[in-house]
C-alpha cells in the first residue's frame, strides 16, 4: 500500500485504494469502501465532472453548486479519515492487549487472561473489536464493577475508553464454550 496512485478520477483512485486494501487482506475495509462508492456514485460523478470542467475552464459554478460540491468532497474526506483512524487504532492491538493483560493481572493476580475472536484468528477488520477474556473459577456477582475498575486503570495508563477493546469477565465453564482460537496472555 506504499505506492503512489496517480489518476484523474476520484472513483478510480477509490478503486485503487479498495484493491490495495484487498491485497493487504483487509476484505471488510475494501467492502466498506466499495459500498460507500456505490452509495455515493452520483456525488462522486459530480465531483469528477467538476474537476474536469474546472481544469479545462469549461464551467463556472454558482455559490449553491460550489457549496454542494464542497460538501461532497468533505464527505469523501471524512469517510477516508474514518477508515484511516480505525485502522490506526486497530494496528496497535497487540500493545493495547499486552497493557490490558498487565493491568488485569495487577488488579486480579489469580485470573487468566486470553485474547480470542478475530484478533486471535488473524482476521481483524476496521469494524472489529478486540476480545479479551478474564477467566476465573467464579466471577464476582458485580462483573460491571470489575470491568469499571479495569477500565479506570487502563485509562490511567493511556488506553482510551473508545478503544475497540471488549473485555469479558467469564467463568472457566463460560470460557470453554467459546469456539475458535484463544491465545493465553497470562
Amino acid at each position: 500500500m506504499g505506492e503512489e496512485a496517480r489518476g484523474h478520477n476520484l472513483r478510480e483512485l477509490l478503486g485503487v485504494l479498495t484493491s490495495a486494501l484487498l491485497e493487504e487482506g483487509l476484505r471488510e475495509e475494501a467492502k466498506m469502501l466499495a459500498e460507500y462508492v456505490s452509495r455515493k456514485r452520483r456525488e462522486l460523478a459530480e465531483l469528477s465532472d467538476a474537476h474536469t470542467r474546472a481544469t479545462y475552464g469549461l464551467a463556472e459554478y454558482t455559490r449553491v453548486t460550489a457549496t454542494l460540491l464542497l460538501q461532497i468532497a468533505k464527505d469523501v474526506i471524512g469517510k477516508l479519515r474514518e477508515l484511516e483512524g480505525r485502522l490506526k487504532l486497530l494496528s496497535r492491538w497487540r500493545a493495547i492487549v499486552a497493557k490490558a493483560a498487565s493491568v488485569i493481572k495487577e488488579l486480579y493476580p489469580d485470573v487468566e487472561v486470553y485474547v480470542f475472536g478475530g484478533a486471535a484468528e488473524g482476521r481483524l477488520t476496521v469494524l472489529s473489536d478486540v476480545d479479551v477474556a478474564v477467566v476465573m473459577e467464579e466471577p464476582p456477582e458485580d462483573r460491571a464493577g470489575m470491568l469499571a475498575r479495569i477500565w479506570e486503570n487502563l485509562e490511567a495508563r493511556g488506553v482510551p475508553q473508545y478503544y475497540p477493546l471488549e473485555i469479558h469477565i467469564l467463568s472457566r465453564k463460560e470460557f470453554e464454550r467459546i469456539r475458535g482460537a484463544k491465545i493465553r496472555l497470562t
